[in-house]
């Protein structure tokens, strides 16, 4: 599924009509890449929000983790006055550690979107759509591994494979912020935390 973040982050504009998002990730063409930017770009081009983003430097090794969560909590509390919508890409981000990351940015009544997991939303993160779904992603694989044990040629096998989204939400994040969801949206959401 080449366009999974282009199509979380299409269900988060429909929810949110989001006019400024930040977005903080390492400086370098692989944090570019597995953190959705070019897709995010992409969205603000069709939807005409700005994105506003910072970078800090991942961390590699116990003794930088220290650092990275000082920056990164430094780099989310610089985008407050500037976003309406905060999108926490991947990252190395310890899910416990969220709580205290986020606190400025939710008490700013921001909305926090999470790229990358459930677990997210579950420690603190207002909402997250996921793409993926292990038991049906496994079956589609086996299909393809059936189907070219039978002859089929690999060229002619359907490689593309799109789950349908579920929308997760933080009710605790959503009061919080004081954030207005739809109605529509609790109803269609397929988990909500609190």
């Amino acid at each position: 599924d080449k366009n999974r973040i282009a199509r979380q982050l299409e269900a988060a504009y429909e929810i949110f009509q989001f006019k400024s998002v930040g977005v903080v990730y390492e400086d370098n063409e692989a944090a570019y890449s597995y953190s959705g930017i070019r897709q995010l770009e992409e969205m603000s081009e069709k939807y005409g929000f700005e994105i506003h983003r910072l970078h800090v430097k991942e961390a590699y090794t116990e003794d930088e983790y220290d650092r990275y969560y000082t920056e990164l909590k430094a780099a989310y509390e610089e985008l407050i006055p500037q976003i309406d919508t905060l999108y926490i890409t991947t990252a190395t981000i310890e899910d416990e550690k969220l709580p205290w990351l986020l606190s400025d940015v939710i008490d700013a009544g921001i909305v926090t979107v999470a790229e990358t997991s459930e677990s997210q939303v579950e420690n603190g993160a207002l909402m997250h759509i996921t793409m993926s779904d292990a038991f049906e992603e496994g079956y589609f694989v086996s299909g393809r591994i059936i189907d070219y044990a039978y002859g089929v040629p690999i060229t002619e096998m359907e490689m593309k494979y799109e789950v349908a989204p579920r929308i997760l939400l933080n009710s605790t994040t959503i009061k919080k912020t004081g954030i207005q969801i739809p109605f529509e949206t609790y109803l269609v959401a397929d988990k909500i935390y609190d």
